[in-house]
């Protein structure tokens, strides 16, 4: 799926600790949201899970997408 269009995702932007977390979470309000993943114009060493950046939410490019989420209670 990685390298097809970057991942908006949920969380806004902020540097990771440099302790252990899992699954962490952002800030509650921010001034940019996480973008993941990689595009089919990126380089392969961004198109990963790991690769992360904060760009304003804002922005309108075609490199964006986003994955649609169902929670199963």
């Amino acid at each position: 799926m990685y390298g097809n269009v970057f991942e908006w995702v949920q969380d806004w932007y902020e540097a990771y600790s440099d302790k252990p977390v899992k699954d962490p979470r952002g800030p509650t309000l921010g001034e940019k949201k996480v973008r993941r993943g990689g595009s089919w114009e990126s380089r392969a060493a961004v198109c990963s899970s790991g690769f992360r950046r904060g760009v304003d939410p804002e922005r309108r490019d075609q490199e964006n997408g986003f994955r649609i989420l169902r929670e199963i209670r």
